[in-house]
């Protein structure tokens, strides 16, 4: 097989779960054997995280139209769902777990972008611009994800009034984020970041009632969501104990003081 052909189709091939041996050439991407993967039979109409979704005011015949192409499987902790520079096949509807969406910079360094829970979509905005993947993907945890066809999603956006509003009002949303993030980057400093990210992570994935953040992400990741070092962040979490802002048991972290984190982050309540 060419090296294009890969490149071009190893999304496909990831949907559909078919063995590849992993391949390294220059500008080529990996691919992995995801055969141990569990598939399950989705049902849009009886999905939970639907509500929470650009799915939630699709009409009757919009959903069995997706229930019956969408594919699901569930990827491990680490595993990819889709890598920077692919072509994109189709979008993905988290129904349970945690996922991040990072990019290799030229120096070869991550940058988480993105942090996806439940009810949330991936891979849409290349769809929707015709464009390749600029992010990769990869389960945090145990995750299940619905794989929605490019074809099916496009008919059903140019269908579904309901639909092309919550997808416009989604990337509404995702633009003011990334014009905080970049903000953030340009007129704060490496604690005030990393205090935001805290806060963010708390709101996205944490245990309100004992402030606990619910997602273990490694220091290194941590860095990545806060645009600082591994070395800069796990200094800065030790300043933040030692204050008795927060505490640490190992990858868990419980913010002790929320008012004063979100204090120092910036963040208005």
């Amino acid at each position: 097989m060419s090296v294009s052909l890969v490149n071009r189709h190893c999304d496909y091939y990831h949907t559909l779960q078919i063995p590849i041996i992993m391949l390294v050439y220059p500008h080529c991407i990996k691919v992995e054997d995801n055969t141990n993967m569990k598939k399950f039979t989705p049902h849009c109409g009886k999905c939970a995280f639907r509500r929470s979704s650009i799915f939630r005011n699709i009409s009757l015949k919009s959903a069995r139209e997706i229930e019956r192409s969408a594919v699901s499987n569930t990827y491990k902790a680490k595993q990819a769902i889709f890598y920077q520079n692919n072509a994109p096949f189709g979008i993905y509807h988290i129904y349970t777990g945690k996922i991040k969406l990072y990019k290799i910079g030229q120096n070869g360094r991550s940058q988480i972008v993105r942090m996806a829970k439940s009810g949330d979509i991936l891979g849409y905005r290349a769809i929707l611009a015709g464009e390749n993947y600029r992010a990769s993907a990869q389960a945090i945890e145990n995750s299940t994800v619905c794989f929605i066809e490019k074809a099916v999603f496009l008919s059903i956006l140019r269908k579904d009034p309901a639909l092309c509003l919550d997808t416009m009002a989604m990337l509404s949303r995702d633009l003011r984020h990334a014009e905080e993030r970049l903000t953030s980057a340009i007129q704060k400093s490496a604690k005030q970041r990393t205090a935001e990210a805290l806060c963010f992570l708390a709101d996205q994935y944490g245990v309100k009632q004992i402030n606990k953040i619910n997602i273990e992400l490694s220091r290194e990741e941590l860095g990545e969501l806060a645009d600082t070092s591994r070395e800069t962040v796990t200094r800065i979490l030790k300043q933040f104990e030692d204050s008795s802002l927060i505490k640490i048991d190992r990858r868990s972290v419980r913010i002790i003081k929320p008012t004063e984190i979100r204090k120092l982050a910036g963040l208005d309540d």
